[in-house]
């Protein structure tokens, strides 16, 4: 077990997520997320050869494994709060959970009540993957301050704290005068060894949605922010960039600025990211088109799977364009369709790499060429339903500049 506490530090370039990533002090060029068990499930998934999702690999970040970890332990704070427990933490999660919701799972999907299905439950058989810790009625809001992978939670009566509330996981993170423990994800950090790394984070979909938290004020929030930004438009919207434009200087932006970009606006703000002395870097730009469309290929064999809330994780060297790749992020609300016959692959996911992907070729075309995105001109009800009816031979295809700064 990890004392988080004692071996990480911040990642200081972090450019978007809830939930706040460290690296190790040992091994600085690996990332540590708290992640919930069925997110750890599906990197587990991804890294086995014989499983569907490992077709996902090539376009997920280096993954090193899962590890149990706690804030503090003896040697940093104390003997005061020391682990007693050593069941595996699937079944310390499972045990906590509500006898009901175990109930529940176990219900045949055809029994429940509307009330008790997850969102779309008709299309996705969510009961599969077990929402194995921090559901929502478990946990009140924290104080305003606090993070967590799964929002604000505190659970009533006792004094201890959520993973993610406090200075980072919870600080001391008590449960029952006990130190509770919770797994990390062990990730690459993709642009270690870049010396100008640059990000951009995009939320991928039409519409959001959680497995987790499904109380009626989340999910009105939910499509406000759908609504209220390129999502529903485009298919996607920006959480945040981190991007070297000259020389020496480095510009961060956060998801509330993302917000504010209007479906007029995305391509101007995107050109702006790709820039360098201010000209679009082209062979860079037609590198990432050709890697969206092995990305779109790669989701389109994927029946079934249903890519919620994930986004993409668009990185570059500033200082050398050869180092420059996409991957496919944030699996907390990843699920499967399973349902024989009528399994199709995320039509979500795929419109907005359709969508993006267009923005990126019209920066390639002559200035004379305006961008004309097809979200831009549909509603998000024709966009996912036009998505699925195009064939693999109306793809653009492979793209390549020749020249360019």
């Amino acid at each position: 077990m990890r004392c988080l506490d004692c071996s990480c530090i911040e990642y200081e370039k972090q450019t978007g997520g809830h939930t706040r990533l460290k690296r190790l002090r040992t091994e600085p060029w690996i990332l540590l997320k708290p992640v919930s068990v069925h997110e750890a499930d599906i990197y587990r998934q991804i890294a086995d050869r014989r499983s569907p999702l490992h077709a996902l690999q090539p376009i997920t970040a280096p993954f090193f494994g899962i590890e149990e970890a706690v804030n503090r332990c003896s040697g940093c704070g104390g003997d005061k709060y020391p682990s007693f427990d050593d069941r595996p933490l699937e079944d310390r999660l499972l045990e906590d959970r509500p006898l009901e919701d175990r109930l529940l799972e176990d219900r045949p999907l055809e029994d429940r009540q509307p009330e008790d299905r997850l969102p779309e439950a008709h299309e996705c058989e969510a009961h599969a993957y077990k929402a194995y810790a921090y559901e929502d009625h478990e946990y009140e809001p924290a104080s305003p301050g606090s993070r967590h992978p799964l929002g604000n939670r505190q659970r009533p009566g006792t004094g201890g704290r959520m993973p993610g509330s406090g200075e980072w996981l919870g600080g001391e993170d008590m449960v029952g005068g006990r130190t509770k423990s919770f797994p990390c994800i062990l990730l690459k950090d993709i642009i270690y060894d870049y010396e100008a790394g640059c990000l951009m984070d995009i939320k991928m979909g039409v519409c959001q949605r959680t497995l987790h938290n499904r109380s009626p004020l989340k999910v009105f929030r939910q499509l406000v922010k759908s609504l209220t930004t390129t999502s529903s438009t485009l298919g996607f919207r920006l959480c945040g960039t981190r991007v070297h434009p000259q020389p020496g200087v480095l510009v961060v932006k956060d998801k509330y600025w993302g917000r504010s970009i209007s479906a007029q606006s995305a391509r101007q703000e995107i050109i702006d990211c790709f820039s360098y002395n201010f000209a679009p870097r082209t062979p860079l730009v037609a590198t990432l088109v050709n890697q969206l469309s092995a990305i779109h290929s790669i989701v389109n064999n994927l029946r079934g799977m249903k890519f919620w809330g994930a986004s993409l994780l668009v990185h570059w060297d500033a200082e050398n364009i050869d180092k420059c790749g996409i991957a496919l992020i944030d699996f907390a609300n990843t699920l499967v369709d399973r349902r024989p016959g009528v399994a199709e692959p995320d039509q979500e996911l795929l419109f907005g790499i359709k969508s993006l992907r267009s923005i990126l070729v019209s920066i390639l075309l002559p200035k004379s060429v305006p961008a004309s995105p097809k979200a831009m001109a549909l509603s998000p009800k024709t966009a996912c339903f036009s998505v699925g009816a195009e064939s693999a031979a109306d793809d653009e295809g492979l793209v390549s500049a020749s020249s360019g700064t």
